[in-house]
């Protein structure tokens, strides 16, 4: 029995499966993409692969609409990262959930941690928290919002969950971190 995940993603042609699975049907001995827009096929007469290599190999050819075997429709781990940086930066203030980023990208969740994580060495996630952190240490040094303020425009829930992550990453509170870096300037 097909996972109903798959099916959904064939008859909505998603892009974001792209990879993640090819479909075979045994009426026309063709395989596809999750996001080939050919005719929905009857459901009984697809099999799912995980790769375009082993749909081959049990006799199916390639789409000549989706071509599944050309892998330039794939985006390298680096165009992969670089957009998830783009929209981690212009949304740091917000509550970013890796599964908003992967859909805003088309790809799998999975896929999307996977590569940013090879790419970058970090999680997605984990980066949103580093760049979050930076732009605090910025907002510190450069106005005079309060401790709540900053915490709160700069995607943290509570001051005390913006004061313990401070602190782990600097050594300082974000008070003693301010104190300190203008007493030093002084």
């Amino acid at each position: 029995m097909m996972e109903t995940s798959y099916w959904d993603a064939i008859i909505n042609n998603d892009k974001s499966f792209d990879g993640v699975f090819f479909y075979a049907v045994k009426s026309t001995g063709i395989f596809c993409r999750p996001s080939c827009k050919s005719k929905i096929p009857i459901q009984k007469n697809v099999h799912i692969y995980k790769t375009a290599v082993e749909a081959e190999r049990n006799g199916f050819r390639s789409c000549k609409r989706c071509c599944p075997t050309d892998r330039s429709w794939v985006d390298s781990s680096e165009e992969i990262s670089n957009k998830a940086i783009f929209i981690i930066k212009q949304n740091f203030q917000d509550e970013v959930q890796l599964n908003q980023i992967a859909a805003a990208i088309a790809i799998d969740p999975y896929h999307l941690l996977r590569t940013f994580k090879k790419h970058t060495g970090k999680t997605p996630l984990e980066y949103l928290q580093e760049v979050r952190l930076t732009k605090a240490r910025e907002a510190l040094l450069d106005t005079n919002q309060t401790i709540t303020e900053i915490a709160l425009n700069h995607g943290f829930n509570s001051t005390a969950y913006f004061s313990t992550v401070f602190k782990k990453s600097t050594g300082y509170s974000p008070s003693k971190f301010r104190k300190k870096i203008f007493s030093s300037v002084n």
